[in-house]
């Protein structure tokens, strides 16, 4: 016990001298863009996490898309017109799948992991091998959305178009990518990866919790489709690491 106690405490003061220099300390000073089409808003949301230090890319905009449809372009009117049918009589599985996935948040893939230690009774280390990679393509997923976020500075949906009214509360950042659509995409292929009888189910919760925000009427459907590859691109990365460590 002391000895796994010591090595706890070695690992965390690691991690505290890690997170001391990953640039998260640093004070934001800038200035929000103004004019058509761009984010509107007092004291965005973590402005400089696409420039932190991440776990698995080289640096926050390693996988930055390119940029949104422009506002006021006809691929931009039609993502809202699409969005606003579907604000204005949501069924009631779409309302559902934008109300249950925003209240469980990130539990929603968390939960199922852990599931999947227990039903396959992991050792300690295999269950690190699942769960390390897992936490940190949540962290980059984060940095590289933001990344986006932040370099656009896209209006939500209910900023160009005041009839639509969101079915969860707006996060207080730009629209331009999804975090869930990321996040829920990148972990889905990593546990594709490493329990491919399950990938069906887990691209289901990936591309699920995508549409999720487009159904609640926060995202546009270019949000999610941008993210997706992002979320897919990250995964590669930690699945080259995995293979690279002889898994």
């Amino acid at each position: 016990m002391e000895r796994r106690f010591a090595l706890g405490q070695a690992v965390a003061q690691k991690a505290l001298a890690r997170a001391a220099t990953d640039g998260s300390a640093t004070k934001w000073t800038g200035t929000i863009p103004t004019g058509p089409g761009f984010w509107v808003g007092k004291n965005p949301l973590e402005p400089l996490q696409g420039t932190w230090k991440p776990w698995l890319m080289t640096r926050g905009d390693q996988f930055r898309p390119g940029p949104p449809p422009a506002f006021g372009s006809p691929e931009f009117q039609e993502e809202l017109a699409l969005l606003k049918r579907i604000n204005s009589r949501p069924t009631p599985s779409q309302r559902a799948i934008a109300i249950n996935t925003a209240a469980k948040s990130f539990d929603r893939l968390w939960e199922p992991s852990y599931a999947l230690v227990h039903r396959e009774r992991l050792s300690v280390p295999r269950e690190v091998r699942l769960l390390a990679p897992f936490a940190a393509l949540q962290f980059d997923a984060y940095i590289a959305a933001h990344d986006a976020k932040y370099t656009y500075w896209s209006l939500r949906p209910n900023m160009a178009d005041t009839t639509i009214v969101p079915l969860i509360p707006v996060p207080n950042h730009p629209a331009y990518v999804s975090n869930a659509a990321i996040i829920s995409s990148a972990v889905a292929e990593l546990v594709a990866y490493m329990f491919p009888q399950d990938a069906a189910h887990w691209r289901y919760l990936g591309e699920e919790a995508g549409l999720s925000r487009v159904y609640a009427g926060i995202h546009y459907p270019s949000d999610e489709r941008a993210a997706n590859q992002m979320g897919k691109s990250l995964a590669a990365l930690a699945i080259q690491r995995d293979r690279l460590n002889g898994q």
